[in-house]
């Protein structure tokens, strides 16, 4: 079952290819790749039409806040029910003197595109566009989804013409403890007990999405993950991320101390935009 709320720190670090494989063989022996493999990550950042909340989290406020809309496809397909190949999160996620807090509920490109962009409930949502043999139906309506659902609203609601504003593709790789699919780690009573994750992102690659209007993007929100999209990181480069509830393990650090890893503020939204502003392609 997938886990929908966190609080951890999440830092991130640019990388060589170089300074990648040394830390990609560190890490064998305290962590494994996770059970999705190498998987595209698609996100569509819904803004207000001046992206007023990329400027807000691009900036230096001790509180921000994102809102989008993720889809995994995973190299591995016997790990995605067919019957939900349209599954997507809808997520909220804030950032709080350096402490992220990501809240998502997990429903199809229907539900995201009437809740998000067409201002219905969520139970209205869920009534139009999931059906109840789903088997993302079942915990798409528990208390605590529901009440997930409220916050995105309340979120929603405070941005006028919220809107499709970017696309960001990424080919990543997830890894974790050793044992901790079999262990279920990331389940609510384990969380805590070596519950690091670190994610590799290359092939970062973006589109503007604000040709496509809010009332169209509400009707087909599944074609917001069609547009061609153009790289933004260049190549050699690789994103890395630690998520970690808090201090890192000694191993961890040690490794990245020899590796010369370099914490970045590097933020794919916020260069996606910048990117597309300037006219530019392959910002580091």
């Amino acid at each position: 079952m997938s886990k929908d709320v966190f609080q951890r720190k999440e830092v991130k670090y640019l990388l060589t290819l170089e300074q990648y494989e040394t830390i990609r063989q560190g890490l064998v022996g305290h962590m494994q790749p996770d059970m999705y493999g190498r998987s595209l990550i698609q996100s569509v950042y819904l803004d207000t039409p001046d992206r007023s909340i990329a400027v807000r989290y691009d900036g230096k406020q001790v509180y921000k806040e994102k809102l989008r809309v993720r889809r995994y496809i995973p190299a591995n397909s016997n790990v995605v029910p067919a019957a939900d190949c349209d599954a997507v999160f809808v997520e909220l996620k804030k950032k709080f003197k350096g402490i992220t807090y990501k809240r998502r509920v997990h429903v199809n490109e229907g539900v995201a595109g009437a809740l998000m962009l067409a201002d219905k409930s969520y139970l209205d949502a869920l009534d139009a566009f999931m059906p109840a043999r789903s088997v993302l139906s079942e915990p798409a309506r528990t208390a605590k989804s529901v009440q997930i659902a409220s916050e995105l609203v309340a979120t929603r609601d405070r941005y006028e013409g919220l809107c499709p504003s970017m696309l960001i593709n990424a080919v990543r790789v997830a890894w974790e403890p050793v044992g901790a699919s079999d262990a279920n780690i990331h389940s609510d009573e384990t969380a805590g007990i070596g519950d690091v994750r670190i994610t590799f992102d290359e092939s970062i690659e973006y589109a503007d999405l604000q040709h496509i209007s809010r009332e169209a993007a509400a009707q087909d929100f599944g074609s917001c993950f069609e547009v061609p999209s153009h790289r933004l990181l260049e190549d050699g480069l690789v994103l890395m991320e630690v998520k970690v509830p808090g201090a890192y393990p000694m191993w961890l650090s040690e490794l990245l101390s020899f590796a010369k890893a370099v914490k970045s503020s590097y933020t794919k939204y916020g260069n996606a935009v910048r990117a597309h502003l300037s006219g530019t392609e392959a910002a580091a």
